[in-house]
C-alpha cells in the first residue's frame, strides 16, 4: 500500500484510485449521525473548509450513555483487486474510525466495517488502512458469524469519533483513495 506521507506536502502523490477529492466542487454530501439518536449530547458539524479540505469537527460527550460523533456519505464502488483505503489527513492526536458498509442481497448492511486509525496532530499525512484490518461493527460491538467484507459492493463511506474519547476533536481530510500494495 502506499507508504505514509509525514513532509506536509501538497498532495501531488498519486492517491492511488480516487474515490474522494474534497477540492472538487461536485464533492457528494456528508450527513452526520451523533449519539443523539440514542439520548447523548454529542455534536458534530461536517464541511468544506476555504482550503478545500473536508472538516469534520465536534465535541463527544460521555454523558447520557453518549460518546460518539459520526459522518457518512453514499458510495457506490468496486473496490476488488485494491488492498485497502488511504487517507490524506491532517488530525488532532485522537483515534477514528473509518467505516464502510456494503450492499449484501439488495440491501445496505445494517452494519459497518472498521478500521481504527490516530490522526497524528497538526501534520498533514496518509493513512494506510489495509482492508485485513477492517473488523465487523455494529452498535460499538465487533461482530462475528458476519459473511466477509464484499469490496466489489461498497454502498456508503463513513467517519467515527468514538473509543470513549471525550472532548473537542478536529479531523481534515484532502482525499480518501483506495491503494494497492508496492510490490
Amino acid at each position: 500500500m502506499m507508504s505514509q506521507n509525514t513532509d506536509g506536502t501538497a498532495g501531488t502523490e498519486d492517491p492511488g484510485h480516487l474515490l474522494v477529492r474534497f477540492n472538487d466542487p461536485g464533492v457528494r454530501a456528508w450527513g452526520v449521525v451523533n449519539d443523539d439518536v440514542m439520548g447523548g449530547i454529542s455534536t458534530s458539524r461536517f464541511g468544506i473548509s476555504d482550503e478545500g479540505r473536508a472538516v469534520f469537527t465536534g465535541y463527544v460527550s460521555l454523558e447520557n450513555n453518549g460518546g460518539f460523533a459520526s459522518a457518512r456519505t453514499r458510495m457506490q464502488a468496486d473496490l476488488g483487486g485494491f488492498d485497502g483505503i488511504v487517507l490524506r489527513l491532517k488530525g488532532d492526536g485522537k483515534t477514528y474510525g473509518f467505516r464502510l458498509r456494503t450492499v449484501d442481497r439488495g440491501r445496505i448492511t445494517p452494519y459497518s466495517w472498521e478500521a481504527i486509525f490516530t490522526a497524528p496532530a497538526g501534520e498533514l499525512t496518509e493513512i494506510s488502512l489495509p482492508f485485513s484490518s477492517f473488523r465487523p461493527v455494529y452498535r460499538g460491538r465487533q461482530l462475528v458469524n458476519v459473511p466477509e467484507l464484499d469490496l466489489r459492493n461498497i454502498a456508503e463511506a463513513g467517519l467515527m469519533m468514538s473509543s470513549g474519547q471525550s472532548g473537542p476533536f478536529r479531523l481534515e481530510l484532502d482525499w480518501i483513495a483506495a491503494g494497492r500494495s508496492e510490490k
